[in-house]
């Protein structure tokens, strides 16, 4: 993922392996680590990620004692640092009536899907000493996605299927902001994610020179996207911060003339939530 160009924040309960894996990884600016319990993570606000991925930590706190009051305190933790929309990702060796009851609970507001993971069969084993010259691993045909109804009732499962012949990937996707929809109604967002959205206006902000009162109430802004390099990048200074009595910024038309192709216009308003 982070090779693709995702921002990964990989966290564990020990410093030791926190700083063995900053030291592995540290080729890759783009994975961060933070030592952490997953049963309760201050240090994250809510709504702070887009997806949350778990791989075994779930199967671990079960092996505990009061394990399902630990893993009700993850899975919370996981809900609440989720953004509106965004998706936990369950990978674990707990089937549907194992975990289902738990992913299921009512004060957990996502839908729930379920994907079948196979197995090598005992019968196309082998054993040999040594390392694979590729260690990649290959992408799983995986069965699935079953939608879950309750934890009796998955859509599509086929009948008789062998739990013993699988892992399990949960998909649980957290509701999505519900924005009103008549005019003069408001909505109250949660303040993680007002947050989380400045922040990220403001790494756009800089890294694309955006005015600095773009968010200002009622302003309403045209921003012109310029290839670096291309014959308009001289250009996007003037073209940024020009504006008319309306409040509106954009360039002259004679300025952009043979150009069209090389830009991108965006007529950009900020909604009052996002304002100070």
């Amino acid at each position: 993922m982070a090779m693709s160009g995702y921002t990964v924040v990989n966290t564990d309960i020990s410093k030791v392996v926190i700083t063995q894996m900053k030291e592995r990884h540290a080729k890759y600016p783009n994975l961060a680590y933070c030592v952490s319990d997953c049963r309760d993570m201050p240090e994250f606000r809510d709504c702070q990620f887009g997806h949350v991925l778990d791989k075994g930590t779930i199967d671990a706190l079960l092996c505990c004692k009061q394990g399902t009051a630990n893993v009700m305190r993850m899975l919370q933790e996981a809900y609440r640092v989720l953004q509106p929309g965004g998706s936990f990702l369950l990978v674990t060796l707990g089937d549907p009536t194992r975990r289902l009851p738990l992913l299921l609970d009512p004060c957990l507001q996502w839908k729930v899907s379920l994907l079948l993971l196979p197995k090598i069969s005992v019968a196309c084993q082998a054993y040999v000493d040594g390392k694979p010259i590729n260690d990649t691993v290959k992408p799983i045909d995986a069965e699935g996605p079953y939608a879950v109804l309750d934890p009796e009732t998955i859509v599509g499962l086929p009948e008789g299927v062998q739990y013993s012949n699988y892992f399990f990937a949960y998909v649980c996707k957290k509701q999505p902001l519900q924005l009103p929809q008549a005019q003069g109604q408001k909505a109250q967002l949660p303040d993680g994610w007002v947050a989380g959205s400045k922040e990220l206006f403001q790494k756009l902000q800089k890294e694309l020179g955006l005015p600095e009162d773009l968010l200002a109430k009622g302003r309403r802004t045209r921003v012109m996207v310029v290839p670096a390099g291309s014959a308009a990048a001289g250009l996007h200074g003037t073209q940024r911060h020009g504006s008319s009595s309306s409040g509106s910024a954009g360039a002259g038309s004679s300025s952009t003339q043979g150009t069209a192709a090389q830009q991108r216009a965006a007529s950009m308003h900020a909604p009052d939530e996002l304002r100070d």
